[in-house]
């Protein structure tokens, strides 16, 4: 999960989201969609984070006549797109990311079209950013590092100048917030920008991503998930991150997304008996149809890092494989589990099995930093004194 929040910030993605609260007129939205609109925009995007892409993807499908006029529509349906391609650490995948890269290519159209027209709102310029942002994180997932820069450089751009369009467009600045962030605190992007001049502003991007979490139209919520992240994994505020997950969970009481957030965070940050009763709570979910049933290996994996956390090897071995068995190659939670027994198998002293499954992993497709992982430990036997044991690490 931090992986890939990490990855979204360092090549400047705008991820527009949905935010629960409805606009009375259609003045009070910076977008200038109707009251009917708008409840389309914010249903179908409110789908990402329930992880019903099919029936997201429906929704922006049905409003597709209307994209030209709000290319927020297109952009809606491209967010669709990627959110599975990203929930899923599908991004390498060619056949998987077609569909993606179809709706990026035909969101930048319509927000160009936006722009040549007249752009008033800012609506066109700020889905061009977006669109590029998004394009801009796939290439760099790929390796792309070059195409993915010049995506990103394009995408704070036209953020700006959405602004400057229409200074009530708040969306802009999470994207922005991003950018100001992350280029003041990383310097492996520091050194990327350092050409063209832009340092970044460390406090700038955690107030304008804060500005948008609190009055953002339809990009509050993904502000608030980089807001989580940082302040998780790299200002050390954990209880700053876990009370906009707390608030998150209220608004989106039944997304296995925002749960699974809030165990990792409880793996972080606080005790095993904590951590126990949410993953608990999530296994019980999907048992009880609250969360589908693909999300069992999510779920058997979350109770096994309890017993991982407390260094019960045999009981969290078994639960990693039974988070194997639910599940298929599809699912990224499959490859980390076969990862995380390796890690019990070597403590185990039952080095043979435990580098089967590092090779197993291996011949998977890359999920986030599993591979390199796996490699690491086929060289190095995984011990009980390791840093996986405080911090979740896929």
């Amino acid at each position: 999960m931090k992986r890939a929040l990490t990855l979204a910030l360092s090549t400047m993605i705008f991820v527009v989201s949905a935010a629960p609260p409805a606009f009375a007129a259609e003045d009070d939205n910076p977008f200038h969609v109707s009251k009917e609109l708008d409840a389309d925009i914010r249903e179908g995007l409110n789908q990402l984070y329930n992880l019903n892409f099919d029936e997201g993807a429906k929704i922006f499908e049905r409003l597709k006549p209307q994209a030209d006029e709000h290319p927020m529509i297109a952009f809606g349906l491209t967010s669709v797109h990627w959110w599975r391609l990203s929930v899923y650490v599908l991004e390498n995948d060619p056949v998987e990311s077609a569909p993606f890269l179809k709706s990026v290519d035909e969101c930048i159209r319509a927000s160009k079209l936006k722009i040549q027209k007249g752009d008033p709102t800012g609506e066109g310029y700020l889905c061009l950013g977006g669109a590029e942002g998004l394009l801009g994180r796939w290439e760099a997932a790929n390796r792309h590092w070059t195409s993915a820069y010049f995506k990103g450089k394009g995408a704070v751009n036209h953020l700006h100048k959405a602004l400057k369009a229409n200074p009530k467009m708040i969306d802009a600045y999470m994207g922005l917030g991003i950018f100001d962030y992350y280029v003041a605190t990383l310097p492996a992007i520091v050194r990327m920008l350092a050409f063209i001049g832009q340092t970044g502003n460390r406090q700038l991007g955690l107030d304008e991503l804060e500005e948008c979490g609190k009055d953002g139209t339809y990009a509050r919520t993904p502000s608030l998930l980089f807001l989580v992240n940082i302040y998780s994994a790299l200002e050390n505020k954990p209880e700053r991150a876990l009370g906009i997950l707390a608030d998150l969970r209220k608004q989106y009481p039944t997304s296995p997304f925002i749960h699974m957030l809030t165990i990792v965070a409880l793996y972080n940050h606080r005790t095993p008996a904590e951590l126990e009763a949410e993953a608990k709570e999530f296994h019980n979910r999907v048992e009880n149809g609250t969360y589908r049933k693909d999300f069992m290996t999510q779920a058997d994996f979350s109770v096994g890092l309890v017993s991982f956390k407390k260094k019960d090897w045999k009981t969290a071995l078994d639960r990693f494989t039974e988070a194997i068995n639910a599940g298929t190659v599809k699912d990224p939670f499959f490859t980390w589990a076969h990862l995380y027994r390796g890690y019990c198998l070597d403590v185990l002293g039952r080095r043979e099995e435990a580098v089967k499954e590092y090779n197993t992993v291996l011949g998977q497709l890359k999920r986030w930093g599993a591979q390199d992982n796996a490699a690491a430990r086929l060289k190095k036997p995984f011990t009980e004194d390791e840093k996986e044991l405080t911090k979740l690490i896929l």
